[in-house]
């Protein structure tokens, strides 16, 4: 079983993998919810595939938002755009990355 931690890296590296509208909006979930936190941050440096924390250059382009409605719409009800989980997961995450290079 996966600790949210855990499954922030794991959602994390599909979002990357994939650039699918519902792997950015369970991220921005998981964000919400207050996973997306320093321990997601070395767990992720320490498990995933590039031995950092993500940056602004790895991630993929947010989904227009045509695909973002047409994707999650059929299954839930959206609470956000696309830009706006985009720049809050991104934001998050460079923030973390930040922490971890600060002195």
């Amino acid at each position: 079983m996966l600790t949210p931690e855990a499954f922030v890296v794991s959602k994390t590296v599909a979002w990357l993998e994939r650039n699918t509208p519902r792997d950015l909006y369970g991220l921005w979930a998981l964000k919400e919810a207050g996973f997306l936190t320093a321990t997601a941050a070395d767990l992720y440096r320490s498990c995933g595939p590039t031995g950092h924390v993500p940056s602004r250059l790895e991630f993929p382009p947010p989904p227009s938002e045509s695909d973002w409605t047409h994707s999650l719409g059929q299954r839930e009800r959206i609470r956000s755009t696309a830009d706006q989980d985009f720049r809050s997961v991104t934001d998050a995450w460079s923030s973390l990355a930040a922490e971890q290079t600060a002195p």
